[in-house]
């Protein structure tokens, strides 16, 4: 983010990360969006997949944390009001 605040001059810019630290096999394979990456996945697969994602939203609250950047986890929230969450911080209400 420093570089594009850095290339956008006075422009204001805020970032925010969405994550699921918590995210099950079960949210996986309920999904129904325009990208169902899990349909004909195994098993073994979709526990990969979903412990992929959990690891990966640690790993980004941590980085986010260090880097003073806003972190908003869906598990912590639920959906409706992590999209709130994140517009607030994105738009810069509250």
């Amino acid at each position: 983010m420093a570089r594009l605040r850095a290339a956008l001059g006075q422009a204001e810019v805020r970032g925010c990360f969405v994550g699921h630290g918590s995210f099950l096999v079960e949210d996986l394979a309920g999904y129904r969006g325009p990208k169902p990456q899990h349909r004909g996945a195994g098993r073994a697969g979709l526990d990969e997949a979903a412990a992929w994602i959990r690891r990966r939203s640690r790993q980004l609250r941590e980085e986010c944390a260090v880097a003073g950047v806003a972190y908003v986890d869906v598990g912590e929230l639920g959906f409706e009001a992590a999209m709130l969450e994140a517009r607030r911080v994105l738009l810069g209400r509250g």
